[in-house]
């Protein structure tokens, strides 16, 4: 290895160790506290989780019930999972494609009642990327208490001492616009997050630092 290639090598880990040091936030009581308060709530769910089971079933239902799917599929004559399993039987992406089409090409009430605002775009690691629909009411009912949840066992197994006030590196910093492609829907890789649809969401001391408001 000779010494311009070495060079390059010390260029690169220091700009890495730049960007770690820079891409830091401290950890403030309220997240963590509501991080701790969130993961008690998924181990009570854990303990009796039929009733939740049950709630969120007919959320799901309800959400896609008077759609293009639920329409084509019968879901007003669901009632039951077991219902539910006979009339959307499991299947992969390829024969979901046609309804993500209809999203791209801006038709609406096709999956969910509540509307994508974008959509999530695979790394095509499996062959062609896969577009997700990504809807404000997922995020409010599921994505945020999941993920301060993770975070909750995180600081239980640190220690609240020992967690407030600590440094954390977000590895998905980047908050680059929702870019509009060729179709009508804005689409962001796996990457680049979303801002928080409403206060139910995942909200990280992190969002409002200089180096993650993106462009």
């Amino acid at each position: 290895m000779n010494s311009q290639m070495l060079e390059l090598e010390s260029e690169d880990l220091e700009y890495a160790v730049d960007r770690q040091r820079m891409n830091t936030s401290s950890i403030t009581g309220r997240f963590l506290d509501r991080s701790l308060s969130e993961l008690e709530l998924r181990r009570q769910t854990c303990w009796a989780p039929q009733d939740v089971f049950h709630r969120t079933f007919l959320d799901i239902l309800g959400e896609a019930r008077e759609t293009y799917f639920g329409r084509k599929h019968g879901l007003a004559q669901v009632r039951t999972m077991a219902d539910w399993k006979k009339a959307t039987p499991i299947r992969c992406y390829p024969e979901y494609k046609p309804y993500i089409d209809k999203l791209v090409d801006g038709d609406t009430n096709v999956l969910t009642r509540s509307e994508p605002y974008a959509l999530l775009r695979t790394s095509g690691s499996t062959g062609v990327p896969k577009l997700i629909p990504t809807t404000r009411h997922w995020r409010d009912a599921y994505r945020g208490r999941a993920l301060y949840s993770q975070w909750g066992l995180y600081f239980e197994k640190l220690g609240r001492e020992r967690a407030l006030g600590a440094s954390v590196l977000d590895l998905s910093w980047e908050r680059a616009s929702l870019s509009a492609n060729l179709d009508s829907r804005h689409q962001y890789p796996i990457s680049q997050r979303p801002a928080a649809v409403s206060s139910g969401d995942w909200l990280p001391p992190w969002y409002h630092e200089s180096w993650f408001k993106g462009v």
